[in-house]
């Protein structure tokens, strides 16, 4: 583990970014499967376990079959002074740093993108009722630690919540991408339960409690499954 931290450019940060990330000789960094762009022939990348330093390749496996998370991490190395590698999330949207020290996070698997090899984590089992009605994070949901930055990524813009401990907020929990690890929350049916929702079409919320910053996306997944649904043709026989 080195002491040093990743040094990145954002290409663009609007709804297309991608992210450039220069290294020095044998820095380590890991970042999501599946997001580089390009690299040149300083970096070398191997997989690694998506176990957040406990379990192996079972644990790994029943966590990606729960939750529907990568089952691996790439991890990233240098091998020259000159390493490059530029990355870029799998939805269209902002990308955001952490810096992971001071505070420590709650993030949702789907918005983790990069971070230093000084910040660790751990994947975290949620209770059975947050479990079931998760809608970002599922079973699991990635808890930091360490010291360093971590590079998150929203599906559309962020906005940023700051809670002094004199209120909650309730949020739609598809918008709920990462918040600080010291709040309290709740996820639970909006208010009038399961009938009411239908009605509504305000389904799972999280409420939060505490102080400590909530990050939000403007988007969510389920809402563009749902717009495009009703074209998506039949396999049902005529």
């Amino acid at each position: 583990m080195s002491n040093q931290h990743m040094t990145y450019t954002l290409d663009k940060n609007d709804a297309f970014p991608m992210v450039r990330i220069r290294l020095p000789k044998g820095e380590r960094i890991l970042i999501e499967p599946g997001c580089m762009v390009y690299r040149n022939d300083g970096v070398l990348l191997s997989a690694t376990l998506n176990n957040g330093g406990s379990g192996g390749l079972l644990k790994a496996y029943a966590r990606s079959l729960a939750s529907g998370e990568s089952m691996y991490k790439t991890e990233v190395e240098s091998i020259s002074d000159d390493a490059l590698i530029v990355i870029a999330p799998s939805l269209p949207g902002q990308i955001v740093e952490l810096e992971v020290g001071e505070k420590h996070y709650f993030v949702n698997d789907g918005a983790f993108l990069a971070m230093d090899d000084s910040v660790n984590y751990s994947m975290q089992k949620q209770s059975f009722l947050k479990a079931m009605f998760a809608g970002q994070g599922g079973v699991y949901v990635m808890k930091t630690n360490g010291v360093g930055k971590m590079l998150i990524n929203a599906y559309g813009s962020f906005d940023k919540i700051e809670l002094d401990g004199t209120q909650t907020i309730t949020i739609d929990n598809y918008h709920v991408i990462a918040w600080d690890s010291s709040l309290n929350y709740d996820i639970h049916f909006e208010a009038g339960g399961i009938g009411q929702a239908s009605r509504t079409r305000e389904g799972i919320v999280n409420t939060f409690s505490g102080v400590g910053t909530i990050y939000l996306q403007t988007l969510n997944i389920r809402s563009l499954f749902n717009a495009i649904r009703p074209f998506i043709p039949s396999n049902q026989s005529k």
